[in-house]
């Protein structure tokens, strides 16, 4: 099925590449299928499940005992008949499920192969390669031999097209995203019992659309990356290894744990407090190999940029991806994962926006000295657990909120409010001229 693909796009070029050419380059048609769909797509998955996690926290809270938890979890969430809508919820959580493994598979491919692109463009010749330009009359036509031999005509030669860039960059995510997938065996989607009975298990999450390829293809590399550096949850909470050592990381959050110990006996701080602090240092201890990055040139900071803004992320949703993969379909155990997998899709929510936002006022930072650390840092912040439930908190209350509420509209209605104006300078001159004018027509 794929190289019929590659068929019919050759075909399509051949026969009228002025409309291939005409959707890549006039069109935002790349941009929706690789971004805003699948944004729209996680937003979508995070409001219906929404109301399923704040039943199982409330659920949570409520109880002491694990099996109070779920007795009132269960409880909780059924209608007169208990065994209908029980199973009822376990459908609906199970095709969620699925549709949240489906989007983290999908947002980490997207950030390996954005890894790939921006590490790439950064390399001293490969980057000039990658770098692309735009098709320039003006090249074809110089003259003379010192021209035709100067280094940047040479290079300006290896760059890449813009027109052929965007135009791969299309069919590549036609090919991503639209692929058929009665043509790779896939299961209908319209079949909900069919669905619902293959996802029960692993085998139902493996199938063979072009994004479960690239997922088993490129996922190892990043769980391979943050294996060889050596920051793992586990290893970081001081769990021993295979071989019955513990790492660096996780004898000195050990140690700080003890301390803090000492800190809640005395109540100088919550237990809460305590929690939170130590959550931070372990998530923080994902970044320990781009720290050095922070205390050097710019131009070596953009690789850490890009390892805590697109590696460690996908990293951490390949691991809760596997997770739910794995997890059995009762809601006992299954709803502890979702939680868990929940932050991870409203991460690439906050990310979407952060780097739209980057992007914006991306010629203002330029000349803005240690922009590039600065950039880390938002990063290093954005990604912690805490940061994120709680952007993506005042995010979703934001779009509750009518237009006018919202502080984005408040806050230009502030500014615009503070800016200087001559409306009232303009009105005060106006007023004695018509009052000579009034006098003058009465004495008429």
């Amino acid at each position: 099925p794929h190289l019929f693909f590659v068929v019919v796009v050759a075909g399509t070029k051949r026969m009228i590449p002025s409309a291939v050419t005409y959707l890549a380059t006039r069109t935002y048609l790349c941009s929706i299928l690789s971004f805003w769909h699948p944004l729209y797509l996680t937003y979508s998955v995070l409001v219906r499940l929404s109301p399923h996690l704040r039943d199982y926290r409330e659920a949570e809270a409520s109880g002491d005992d694990e099996t109070e938890k779920s007795a009132k979890f269960r409880i909780n969430t059924v209608t007169p008949s208990r065994l209908k809508q029980q199973r009822q919820r376990e459908i609906e959580m199970d095709h969620l499920r699925v549709e949240i493994a489906d989007m983290l598979k999908y947002w980490v491919v997207y950030a390996i192969l954005l890894t790939i692109a921006r590490t790439g463009k950064l390399l001293p010749f490969i980057g000039h390669v990658l770098n692309v330009t735009v098709d320039d009359a003006t090249a074809t036509q110089s003259k003379g031999f010192f021209k035709k031999i100067s280094k940047s005509g040479i290079y300006s030669k290896l760059r890449l097209p813009g027109k052929v860039v965007d135009e791969v960059k299309l069919v590549f995510f036609v090919w991503l995203r639209l692929m058929p997938t009665s043509i790779t065996g896939d299961e209908v989607k319209g079949n909900v019992s069919q669905q619902f009975s293959k996802a029960s298990g692993p085998k139902g999450f493996d199938r063979h659309r072009p994004v479960d390829i690239l997922y088993r293809k490129l996922s190892p590399s990043v769980l391979s990356a943050m294996n060889s550096s050596a920051f793992l949850t586990k290893k970081a909470l001081g769990e021993p290894s295979n071989d019955g050592s513990t790492s660096t990381v996780g004898s000195i959050i050990q140690k700080v744990r003890s301390f803090l110990d000492l800190f809640v006996m005395t109540r100088l701080i919550s237990k809460k407090s305590q929690q939170w602090l130590i959550t931070t240092m372990v998530e923080s201890s994902a970044l320990l190999p781009a720290v050095t990055t922070l205390f050097m040139p710019s131009y070596f900071t953009n690789y850490g940029v890009i390892y805590v803004s697109l590696v460690v992320p996908a990293g951490y949703s390949t691991s809760s991806c596997d997770a739910i993969q794995h997890s059995s379909a009762k809601l006992e155990s299954m709803m502890p994962k979702v939680e868990a997998a929940s932050r991870y899709l409203q991460f690439w929510m906050i990310h979407a926006a952060l780097s739209l936002l980057l992007a914006s006022f991306a010629p203002l930072l330029a000349w803005v000295p240690l922009s590039t650390h600065a950039t880390w840092l938002i990063w290093a912040y954005a990604q912690l657990e805490s940061t994120t439930r709680k952007i993506y908190g005042w995010f979703e209350r934001e779009l509750e909120k009518s237009l006018e509420d919202t502080a984005v509209v408040r806050s230009t209605r502030r500014i615009i409010s503070a800016l200087p104006s001559n409306v009232e300078e303009h009105e005060t001159s106006n007023v004695p001229a018509a009052n000579e004018n009034g006098e003058k027509s009465k004495v008429a």
